[in-house]
């Protein structure tokens, strides 16, 4: 572990401290089982804006703005959860620079084994769930709902819709999710694409503006190495 990162973590400690004993309470916050460094801001925390349904509570299972890959400068990060909530259902990293907003009594569901790379930006103001084994790229951005109302003929359009990613799903780096999306299990987005609507087939890639098929019968596997 390099200098930095000893540094860095050492200086979380308060602020991760706060956030664990500030919203899952004092028996469950003193297990420590969410990692915040001190470069995230936080805003308006309460009792219930996260919740932990895992049957294992490990120290530090949940880690919010640590690493991510050192070519990628990172963004300002930020955690608001403005009448909302974020439920974890097993292990969670997400790296640098990340967003994470919550508002209008929106959910955001991670599902087991959840990781991001920097600068992941997140605004839910519905519901996004995430399923298990998902990985994300760098600059990946959600959107569950439109940034201002969007009026035809004078009558107002949905402005906002769920977002549902299926079991290991590789999400690809400049990626955007957007309201209404639908990802099914084993799923690569390839780099740079835009999900606007239901993908239909498992097992597939999907790239472009907007996202198509492009083909099936695909398996992945994190790299270890």
């Amino acid at each position: 572990m390099r200098i930095s990162q000893i540094v860095n973590y050492c200086m979380s400690l308060p602020k991760t401290v706060y956030i664990n004993i500030r919203c899952l309470g004092l028996c469950e916050g003193i297990k420590l089982p969410v990692f915040i460094s001190y470069k995230v801001k936080l805003m308006r925390l309460k009792r219930s804006s996260i919740e932990i349904n895992s049957e294992y509570k490990s120290r530090f299972m949940i880690k919010i703005g640590f690493n991510g890959t050192d070519e990628i400068a990172s963004k300002k990060a930020l955690l608001n959860l403005e009448n909302g909530k974020l439920i974890f259902k097993g292990g969670c990293s997400i790296a640098e620079g990340c967003v994470i907003s919550v508002s209008n009594g929106g959910i955001i569901e991670f599902g087991r084994d959840f990781s991001a790379n920097k600068n992941f930006f997140i605004s839910c103001n519905n519901h996004i769930s995430f399923g298990d084994d998902e990985m994300l790229g760098w600059n990946v951005t959600f959107f569950d709902a439109n940034g201002h109302p969007v009026y035809r003929e004078g009558k107002l359009k949905e402005n906002t819709k769920p977002i549902s990613i299926g079991n290991h799903v590789w999400i690809g780096s400049g990626a955007h999710i957007l309201k209404g999306a639908n990802i099914p299990d084993g799923s690569i987005v390839a780099y740079g694409s835009l999900v606007t609507s239901e993908l239909k087939e498992p097992d597939s890639i999907y790239g472009g503006v907007p996202a198509q098929f492009l083909q099936n019968g695909i398996k992945w596997k994190r790299h270890n190495g």
